[in-house]
């Protein structure tokens, strides 16, 4: 084989330390137990890296990490919640425009009940279907609701979800995973930190959306905070970070420097317009009726209060 032939070349290696084969046939006693196999790893010896992983490690290192959740569930749920016009508005704000055509940090604002989590579900939306194919997207939905409240697991899902987009798919977990002696031991927050790190300086252009900051144990907010500092220092580069927080102090000391968006009654009575024009008008009683749709629209969105 030439040596050109041989740096374009990718092998397969095996880790051992799979499962056994059956015994050999014997008389008395059978033969010995077949080879053990564990995953196929892919390596491209024109530049020493993996190429892929083969089946079997993903599990590995999915099961490593304590299977982080599923974020899609949440985005599924909170996007069936959406009438078709919900966040437009937001969608064509100036703010959110910048942000998306140029790498940097954006906070959405409000207090309870004003739709930051459905608006979330909007950008992640319109991101995924508007974004460049290069482009990489990683989200995630704190929620009181289903035990999402904990940095530890925001973090993990977010690299996680960045691992399998990676140019070198789950190849900075894998090194992390061989440097922690094959993952005897559990990865810690700076250890995933450093994944990340490298995930973002491998990717291309990275939207990353977290919603809820207030919904995380207050217990980690000061090393939430310090996360999302870092991250808007990495947004420098080639990183578009989004999130969506209460006004409470500690958020509003830590993050003045952040360009916002706030949520009010006026903002927010957009969308409830929206909805309540299409319900009010499917309807089929008096209200329905073009006299009084307008009226019991009005009606309704005042009532509301932004709500």
């Amino acid at each position: 084989m030439s040596r050109q032939d041989y740096r374009s070349t990718t092998f397969n290696y095996t880790i051992s330390g799979g499962t056994g084969g059956g015994g050999g046939e014997g008389g008395v006693n059978g033969g010995g137990g077949g080879k053990g196999e564990g995953p196929t790893v892919n390596i491209d010896h024109s530049t020493n890296k993996i190429v892929n992983l083969g089946q079997g490690l993903k599990e590995i290192l999915e099961k490593w990490l304590e299977f982080p959740p599923d974020t899609q569930d949440r985005q599924y749920y909170l996007q069936s919640l959406a009438h078709q016009d919900t966040g437009n508005w937001l969608l064509c704000h100036r703010e959110f425009i910048r942000w998306k055509q140029n790498s940097g940090s954006l906070w959405i604002k409000g207090v309870s009940g004003t739709g930051k989590s459905v608006l979330s579900s909007t950008v992640i939306r319109e991101i995924v279907k508007t974004c460049p194919e290069q482009s990489s997207v990683a989200y995630f939905y704190f929620d009181f609701s289903n035990n999402r409240q904990c940095l530890d697991i925001m973090v993990r899902s977010i690299v996680w979800q960045l691992s399998g987009q990676s140019p070198l798919p789950y190849g900075a977990l894998h090194q992390l995973y061989k440097a922690l002696k094959n993952g005897a031991t559990k990865p810690q927050h700076e250890d995933l930190l450093g994944v990340l790190k490298n995930l973002l300086s491998e990717l291309d252009q990275t939207y990353i959306i977290i919603d809820g900051l207030d919904e995380c144990h207050k217990t980690d907010w000061k090393h939430l905070i310090k996360f999302i500092h870092n991250l808007c220092h990495a947004a420098e580069n080639r990183l578009h970070l989004l999130f969506t927080a209460q006004l409470v102090q500690e958020f509003e000391v830590a993050f003045k420097d952040i360009a916002s968006i706030t949520l009010d009654s006026e903002v927010s009575n957009n969308d409830i317009k929206s909805f309540v024009s299409s319900t009010v008008g499917g309807a089929t009683n008096w209200a329905s009726d073009s006299k009084y749709a307008g009226d019991v629209t009005e009606q309704i969105v005042q009532k509301s209060n932004g709500m």
